[in-house]
């Protein structure tokens, strides 16, 4: 927890204590429960190394009824997952009287949530989060969030594998856009995050889509979101070949079955970069400021590169190194190597 806040670290002693209350030292794993309120109001990556602990409940408890509250935009990461029969976005509606709470995000909602419920039993990641920091443990966040409920899980029903279920309809949305483009092999590549720290300069990512259209005959798609599309656009127009840009026209889980087809995916630390991890698609994430370990991409297929300096991690706003900040210390021969490891 070293790279947390005091009113971080605040929430997750007080959910751990919280836990102990509602559960009164009762063995959680010999209960029953016929409600269960899963919590992940959080964002793309942290959803998709969560998609494991919801198979795991539904198995675990195949005739129980699982709720799922998140935020909108994660819905089409879940809204085809066989785990949940209801998913709700809005914490008016979790209403219910729920046997068991699992929360994977910690905050102040949360907490006020579990203590007016008041459930059987409740799982939380603040409890997990305290006990791997006092054992100077930072495991990455799949696992994290699978001794969240390992507590109720049979050793026949576990699984550290998240796994994304994609609906038809989505997978024919990405092959109408291979078809529409006439796309062969290509490679998906994501140069926006959500802070600029994180971002690897847009000439190094012309520099490496260069290299794969020339030299390995690759195709370059590049992805994000609605509000991504003018920078996309802006990289499009500096190469000197034809690409092309699925930015604001694929939904998450559109994107999930493009991927499927995709021969690598490179981009910075975000959500686009998870979703390539857990659909197995070879990746190469770009890290610049953040935590090492926790929210490296998955996988065998997944590479990543990042310069850990002692300054490491940090706010993400404030460098200390502006005039070379560790996302720039990434070489585009860096990049080219881990190509090679790829077989790409």
């Amino acid at each position: 927890m070293k790279w947390i806040n005091f009113t971080e670290k605040s929430k997750l002693v007080l959910s751990m204590a919280t836990s102990r209350l509602i559960n009164s030292f009762r063995n959680p794993s010999l209960l029953t429960y016929a409600n269960i309120l899963c919590i992940k109001d959080d964002e793309i990556g942290d959803m998709c190394y969560s998609l494991h602990v919801f198979e795991m409940l539904r198995k675990q408890y195949p005739e129980a009824k699982i709720t799922l509250l998140c935020k909108s935009y994660c819905l089409p990461l879940v809204s085809a997952d066989p785990a949940f029969n209801s998913i709700i976005t809005k914490w008016d509606d979790a209403n219910e009287r729920y046997d068991l709470i699992v929360d994977l995000k910690v905050s102040w909602k949360s907490l006020r949530k579990a203590l007016t419920i008041w459930p059987k039993a409740r799982l939380d990641r603040g409890t997990v989060r305290f006990t791997d920091a006092f054992q100077h443990l930072y495991p990455h966040e799949a696992e994290t969030n699978f001794k969240v409920v390992a507590p109720v899980i049979s050793a026949l029903n576990q699984s550290k594998i998240p796994v994304m279920t994609i609906r038809l309809e989505e997978q024919l949305q990405a092959e109408q856009f291979i078809s529409k483009n006439n796309l062969h092999q290509f490679a998906l590549f994501h140069i926006s995050a959500r802070r600029e720290l994180r971002k690897w300069p847009l000439e190094n990512y012309l520099y490496i889509a260069e290299y794969l259209h020339k030299e390995k005959n690759l195709d370059i798609v590049f992805v994000g979101g609605p509000d991504e599309t003018a920078d996309v656009n802006n990289a499009i127009s500096k190469l000197t070949f034809k690409a092309f840009s699925s930015a604001g026209q694929l939904s998450l889980a559109a994107l999930a079955g493009l991927m499927k087809s995709a021969a690598l995916f490179i981009g910075n630390e975000s959500g686009p970069l998870h979703i390539a991890a857990i659909m197995k698609l070879p990746c190469i994430g770009l890290y610049g400021p953040g935590p090492q370990i926790v929210f490296y991409p998955i996988g065998e297929k997944s590479k990543f590169i990042h310069h850990v300096l002692p300054c490491n991690p940090c706010d993400q706003i404030h460098c200390i190194h502006p005039e070379l900040p560790c996302i720039k210390r990434i070489t585009v021969e860096e990049v080219k190597s881990k190509i090679a490891e790829l077989y790409i």
